[in-house]
């Protein structure tokens, strides 16, 4: 308690702590436990939580490859894709050359 931040003691044991058994084991041992633990998952496997289908959250780009978009309803309509990566929609270059 008295250690100073970043508690690297403690960051190290949890670390021993959940590393030592398998993922299953862990949720398995904590199902019935009133604490809030989920496990840390990739974004494709995350695409397939029921939550983040319900609210379209993650969503596959025409490319194959799958992206987190802003978590967001706005009037009743789901998250849109984003450009892809280095893609500057024509209109905010425009605006910009305009200022």
């Amino acid at each position: 308690q008295q250690e100073t931040l970043p508690q690297q003691a403690l960051k190290e044991e949890v670390a021993a702590f959940f590393g030592a058994e398998p993922r299953e084991t862990v949720l398995t041992r904590f199902a019935q436990v009133d604490c809030c633990l989920s496990p840390v998952l990739d974004i494709a496997s995350a695409a397939e939580t029921p939550h983040a289908k319900a609210r379209g959250i993650v969503q596959r780009t025409a490319e194959g490859a799958t992206q987190a978009v802003f978590p967001v309803w706005v009037d009743g309509e789901p998250p849109s894709g984003r450009s892809p990566l280095g893609h500057v929609p024509r209109h905010s270059i425009e605006g910009k050359q305009k200022s």
